[in-house]
C-alpha cells in the first residue's frame, strides 16, 4: 500500500484542474493533508496509515460529479441576505 501511495503522490494522478472546494487544487489540499496527518500519526507510531487515510480522505472529490457540482456552485454564489443597520 505504501507503495502505491508513493506513486499517486509522485504522479499526480488527479487533474491540475480538479478541485477541493472554490479556489483550493485537490491534489495539493490531498498532500497538504497527507503530510499533515503523518505528523499526528507518527506521535502514535502510526504515521504511514494516518498518511494514507490523509491523502484518501477527499478522493471522492476526484469524481467528474463533485466538480460539475462545484463548478455549477461557483457559477450561482448562494444568496445571502444583507441586513441595513440603521
Amino acid at each position: 500500500m505504501v507503495a502505491v501511495m508513493n506513486r499517486l503522490e509522485k504522479e499526480n494522478c488527479i487533474p491540475d484542474e480538479y478541485l477541493a472546494r472554490p479556489g483550493q487544487s485537490l491534489y495539493k489540499h490531498l498532500m497538504n493533508v497527507s503530510k499533515l496527518s503523518q505528523l499526528f500519526g507518527d506521535k502514535s507510531k502510526i504515521g504511514e496509515l494516518m498518511r494514507i487515510a490523509g491523502f484518501l480522505h477527499d478522493m471522492g472529490k476526484a469524481t467528474p460529479e463533485w466538480q460539475e457540482y462545484l463548478n455549477r456552485r461557483l457559477e450561482k454564489p448562494s444568496a445571502c441576505v444583507k441586513l441595513k443597520v440603521t
